[in-house]
């Protein structure tokens, strides 16, 4: 049975504060902030905002001429992803062209989902 309150889906928060939030969000103002700095650090740790990885991504998008790499589908390069070889563990640093699968976001969460559920077991 789904939880109301004035007439509004609500769940627990997922940060686990126990809070009730909207049915649609994840968390509570302060754990998206948490999450917010969780994913901002994990980004600077790993090397994906240096210039050399840009550049490396952007390169990899010309080589693969706009389009994903598993579907074909032709997009503009904000909304092509650079997927990282899993060998490397996330070291964008560590990456070069050969590691690289130009992907579009459909098809980029289908990869790291499956790599997100192996994981996590």
């Amino acid at each position: 049975m789904e939880r109301r309150v004035l007439g509004v889906p609500v769940k627990r928060c997922t940060c686990g504060c126990g809070q009730l939030i909207p049915a649609g969000q994840r968390f509570c103002a302060t754990g998206q902030r948490a999450d917010d700095h969780r994913r901002n650090q994990k980004r600077q740790t790993s090397g994906r905002t240096t210039a050399r990885w840009n550049r490396l991504r952007t390169t990899a998008i010309a080589i693969a001429g706009n389009r994903c790499h598993d579907c074909d589908v032709l997009l503009p390069t904000a909304r092509l992803h650079g997927h990282l070889d899993p060998k490397l563990k996330g070291d964008h640093r560590a990456a070069t062209l050969a590691d690289i699968t130009i992907l579009c976001a459909s098809c980029h969460g289908r990869r790291d989902g499956a790599r997100a559920a192996r994981a996590a077991f």
